[in-house]
């Protein structure tokens, strides 16, 4: 049987407004976790892992890829010199809209408004949608972003900044340095880490037309090679389920000139797997050592008998 390859997704390492964890949780969960793959697993580079498959070579048995999406800013604080302590690649998939400061990133942006609104209730799609303790609070901000995922990107952040006008956030300032910023994405780039795109601006690209799905990957791919002087072969398609890609989107990756792209499907990859649509588990650094476990079992089928 020919070495499968699972691929394994973060976004943060520490809490953000929506992703939750207490202080310190999620740097020892992640160190742990790195702590197990390095024991159990051959991790290689994606790109490695997809060169491989295509010139015809086998991978290692147990191999194991490691990327994060979004490009939070502890990417590079955090995640890559426990990366570097224990020798392991990784591939952080950049989202240029945010590096540039030009937009924010609607979830985060989401959760920071609902949590910290200071009016009793929201009103959205002729709902009144009351906004009681935290727990309750937080239940909204996934409801919520369950429907916006289902518009394009301008309805989606035009609906995000209308909520932020109508719940009047107080407490913390939402944090403007979430993300990367260019230069410190040429860092990670200098320490030998790959980088990838997830989109010009995190759309979820079969909400948009051919046309913006492919002026959008070809802008990301542009700016990210001009600004980083390093090749963009990958995609993370944003979202990354089923219904976030189509047929027109790999039409338009393979138009733009991308080599492979990956989901957030779990399941193992095959070397007859689709490039276009790689199988990805995401997992919490938060979650520790069982987390990762898992996580790997989600992708993992069982034995037949």
């Amino acid at each position: 049987m020919s070495p499968r390859l699972t691929i394994i997704g973060y976004h943060n390492v520490e809490a953000t407004h929506y992703f939750d964890a207490p202080t310190g949780q999620g740097t020892r969960g992640f160190r742990q976790q790195l702590q197990l793959l390095r024991r159990a697993m051959n991790v290689i580079g994606l790109g490695t892992a997809v060169r491989a498959w295509a010139e015809g070579r086998r991978l290692p048995m147990r191999s194991v890829c490691i990327t994060f999406d979004d490009g939070y800013r502890d990417s590079l604080d955090l995640a890559a010199p426990l990366l570097e302590e224990y020798s392991l690649p990784a591939t952080f998939f950049l989202v240029p809209a945010f590096v540039s400061r030009e937009s924010h990133a609607w979830w985060e942006r989401l959760s920071w408004c609902v949590l910290g609104a200071s009016v009793p209730t929201l009103h959205w799609r002729d709902r009144v949608i009351p906004l009681r303790g935290r727990a309750s609070r937080v239940a909204v901000v996934e409801e919520l972003a369950a429907g916006l995922k289902m518009l394009s990107l301008r309805e989606r952040e035009g609906a995000v900044e209308e909520m932020v006008e109508q719940l009047v956030p107080v407490g913390p300032a939402y944090r403007e340095d979430l993300f990367l910023d260019w230069d410190q994405s040429r860092a990670l780039v200098r320490r030998g880490f790959e980088v990838g795109s997830h989109s010009y601006c995190h759309a979820i690209l079969a909400r948009e037309t051919r046309a913006e799905q492919e002026h959008d990957l070809a802008r990301s791919k542009k700016v990210l090679e001009h600004e980083l002087d390093a090749p963009i072969e990958g995609l993370a398609y944003p979202n990354g389920e089923h219904a976030d890609f189509t047929t027109g989107t790999f039409d338009a990756l393979r138009r733009t000139g991308y080599t492979h792209a990956i989901t957030t499907i779990p399941g193992l990859n095959r070397r007859t797997t689709p490039p276009f649509e790689l199988r990805r588990v995401v997992i919490s650094p938060a979650t520790g050592p069982r987390g990762l476990l898992e996580g790997l079992a989600r992708t993992w089928k069982p034995r037949r008998t």
